[in-house]
């Protein structure tokens, strides 16, 4: 009778401690998962920020039917536009930035000098350059099934990736009308990938802490139980 109130005291035991267990599993996969989608939505709206200011700059740029600058640090005339440069009262070069020019040379100095990869891309460029890869094709053709989205993003190969469509206006046209753009077409889109450098990290902290919790209760019942 002794031997067996004391199996049975085994068996309430591991049981408790399985359950224990378990219980502790499913919190910390939970909290994994909530932080996970809490980090998508932070990092959905830091690259909704970027594309939101690159847009701007892009309006500001259009309103005023392109900017001119003086030729330095290697600057060259934008190849596939019509009417890219004049020669100032001086005879100084002066180079016309219009959107799409201004962009590269903004996403030019930020993939040298940040972890930011900023890339205007579309199925259709004008520029090869900027021909889609794999992840931009696939925003670009979800842009073209579902015409009322204007974002699409992702994890892949450790950064989330971003893109918001480039819709077809007015000032768009004098370059992308020969393409057979009308207004409104998406015509291509803004890509923003965003380190996740901290988010990897939280993510790894909590899977190793889930593991030492889990091996601690094994090993407390383990203990336990021998000593029964």
């Amino acid at each position: 009778m002794k031997y067996l109130n004391k199996n049975n005291t085994i068996i309430i035991f591991s049981l408790i401690i399985i359950i224990t267990s378990v219980f502790i599993f499913l919190g910390i996969s939970n909290f994994k998962t909530q932080y996970s989608k809490l980090s998508k939505e932070i990092l959905f709206k830091e690259a909704k920020a970027h594309y939101n200011n690159m847009v701007n700059t892009r309006f500001w740029n259009a309103s005023h039917g392109g900017v001119y600058v003086y030729q330095t640090n290697g600057l060259q005339p934008n190849p596939y536009l019509e009417n890219n440069h004049i020669y100032s009262n001086e005879g100084k070069l002066l180079i016309k930035i219009n959107p799409a020019w201004m962009t590269k040379q903004i996403s030019n100095i930020s993939n040298k000098n940040s972890k930011y990869f900023y890339k205007i891309t579309s199925l259709k460029p004008i520029n090869p350059s900027n021909k889609a890869d794999s992840f931009e094709k696939e925003a670009l053709e979800f842009f073209e099934k579902n015409k009322q989205e204007k974002f699409y993003s992702k994890f892949e190969n450790n950064r989330f990736n971003f893109m918001g469509s480039l819709i077809t206006k007015k000032s768009c046209l004098q370059c992308h009308e020969k393409q057979g753009y009308k207004l409104g077409d998406i015509r291509g889109g803004l890509r923003i990938s965003v380190p996740i450098d901290a988010y990897k990290k939280n993510i790894d902290l909590i899977e190793n802490n889930q593991v030492i919790i889990l091996a601690g209760e094994t090993g407390s019942g383990r203990r336990q139980t021998s000593h029964s």
